[in-house]
């Protein structure tokens, strides 16, 4: 016989808008990114309740995370400076990252949890439809 490894397609809930996040923070002036990460569903897309254990492996494995500030710094390498592009991520971006970046964690005002990440961290900016690497969104 033959094993079938199958990868459970991750579904996240909707980020809520930027108005609606307070947390309390702005990124300092060394390549900080301020993110939110995403929150796996509850139920799957047939009304079944996921358990506790597959909503926080669902939680640990999430790679997208919301932008919610960059420090002026960020994605400022020589690069940057040298072609005078304009910073390719805003706040509001869906951006992907590697399942634990390093960082701190910071509650903010709203109960939320927030993560104080590097520029270097963020591996791609997701667009709707189709995925960019950072090349690609440096470029557009």
């Amino acid at each position: 016989t033959r094993a079938i490894l199958m990868t459970p397609l991750r579904r996240y809930k909707e980020f809520p808008k930027l108005e609606e996040l307070d947390p309390g923070i702005e990124p300092g002036w060394d390549f900080d990114v301020l993110v939110l990460q995403a929150e796996p569903e509850t139920t799957t897309k047939g009304g079944i309740i996921l358990a506790d254990t597959t909503r926080d492996n669902e939680q640990g494995a999430a790679t997208d995370w919301l932008i919610v500030g960059i420090s002026p710094t960020a994605f400022m390498s020589q690069d940057w400076e040298r072609t005078n592009l304009p910073c390719p991520f805003a706040p509001g971006d869906i951006i992907l990252s590697r399942r634990y970046p390093g960082g701190a964690d910071i509650t903010g005002n709203d109960g939320r949890v927030y993560k104080l990440i590097k520029d270097k961290d963020v591996l791609a900016k997701r667009i709707p439809g189709k995925l960019a690497s950072v090349a690609q969104a440096k470029a557009a």
